[in-house]
């Protein structure tokens, strides 16, 4: 796997001549391979995969701090990886931490995308209306709810409901109305 790796092109010749983004590709791509099992599964697989290639990582890192400029892109980066060290392997220990944060970046990223289209919506109030309805749609997507029928079954209810109920209606305490309630 690390000898398929290191053929890869990189923008940052150092990088690869460092050898760290192959290994590290190495580390990615056996996260891939166990991303589909259980948690479980996923824990037992990295501790048996990742922590040689991170230990080899560690090493490399410690040879090349010395030989690198504190300050220079890479030498913050070792440096970087060096103090956070320990807490970078906190995912070995349970397979539902993960080693990246693309699945939250995946979910602002409309948000990222349409702040611009955003500064302008209209009244002083609506930006705050529209964080409460989108923290709420992005809350019921993670939690694999059906969202037409989410907002469709929110929307029908909330004007009968009292305050004291509202916390029914959040995503976290939802349920899908019965086939058989009117």
């Amino acid at each position: 796997m690390l000898a398929d790796a290191s053929t890869k092109h990189y923008r940052n010749p150092s990088s690869k001549r460092f050898g760290l983004l192959p290994r590290f590709d190495a580390s990615i791509a056996s996260k891939t391979r166990c991303g589909i099992l259980p948690p479980t599964s996923d824990t037992d697989s990295r501790q048996e995969q990742a922590p040689a290639i991170w230990e080899a990582l560690r090493k490399q890192a410690e040879e090349l701090k010395p030989k690198l400029l504190p300050k220079s892109t890479l030498g913050q980066a070792v440096n970087y990886f060096l103090n956070e060290y320990d807490a970078l392997l906190r995912y070995l220990e349970d397979g539902r931490f993960e080693i990246d944060n693309n699945l939250v970046e995946n979910d602002i990223r409309p948000t990222a995308v349409g702040r611009k289209r955003w500064l302008f919506i209209g009244h002083p109030d609506a930006g705050w209306r529209s964080a409460v309805i989108y923290s709420l749609l992005i809350s019921a997507r993670r939690r694999g709810l059906n969202l037409q029928a989410y907002l469709t079954d929110v929307l029908a209810r909330l004007p009968s409901m009292k305050i004291t109920q509202i916390h029914e209606l959040l995503p976290g305490n939802w349920k899908a109305p019965s086939a058989n309630s009117p």
